[in-house]
């Protein structure tokens, strides 16, 4: 009984670890540390897996008992579940994208924001190491973005702001604060903005 607690806990426990690092809700910034903590988490659930697989099969051929195949259940969650999750790192899976934009900031450094049909938003700044994203909720009104966030500007560094005029003929978001930088609508979503 205390073997299969032992089993089940530390495969379960290893994967929502992974799961929850993965998951992309909230302010959240990711860079080497991120990616090597994955990868020793990942390599501790593969090493324990194993060996409690080669247990399993001593048992399963030396005092014929029957084969546990619960932690093959495990395993399959924990490859869909974070196949899924890193291969939608950059955006929320359980929304659509209403528009995306990049600003240009320079050779080493990226900028994105995304907005979400469920009022939502993110902002990425991306280096070459790392990146950040914030997230928050949107409002348009009259042609005004207003992404309903007051400290964007300071964890962005001056890449974004909060309030834009959306212009769609030229495929810009024009900031209304001066010294920040356009954005350059990537892909919009026509029949919602």
């Amino acid at each position: 009984m205390t073997y299969r607690v032992i089993k089940y806990g530390l495969l379960t426990v290893l994967t929502i670890l992974t799961f929850y690092q993965n998951f992309p809700f909230g302010d959240y910034c990711s860079g080497l540390v991120e990616a090597l903590s994955f990868v020793l988490m990942g390599g501790l659930f593969l090493i324990s897996f194993v060996i409690f697989l080669i247990i399993d099969l001593v048992k399963t051929f030396k005092k014929k008992r029957k084969f546990d195949f619960i932690p093959l259940a495990i395993l399959t969650v924990f490859l869909i579940g974070n196949s899924l999750l890193l291969d939608n790192e950059k955006d929320k899976f359980w929304t659509d994208m209403e528009l995306v934009g990049n600003v240009e900031v320079g050779d080493l450094r990226a900028a994105q924001i995304v907005l979400y049909s469920n009022q939502t938003f993110s902002v990425r700044t991306s280096y070459v190491d790392w990146s950040c994203t914030y997230s928050g909720r949107y409002s348009i009104q009259d042609n005004i973005l207003q992404l309903e966030r007051d400290d964007l500007e300071k964890e962005t560094d001056n890449v974004f702001t909060n309030k834009y005029e959306i212009q769609k003929s030229d495929s810009l978001l024009i900031p209304l604060k001066s010294g920040i930088e356009k954005v350059k609508i990537k892909k919009l979503a026509q029949h919602r903005l």
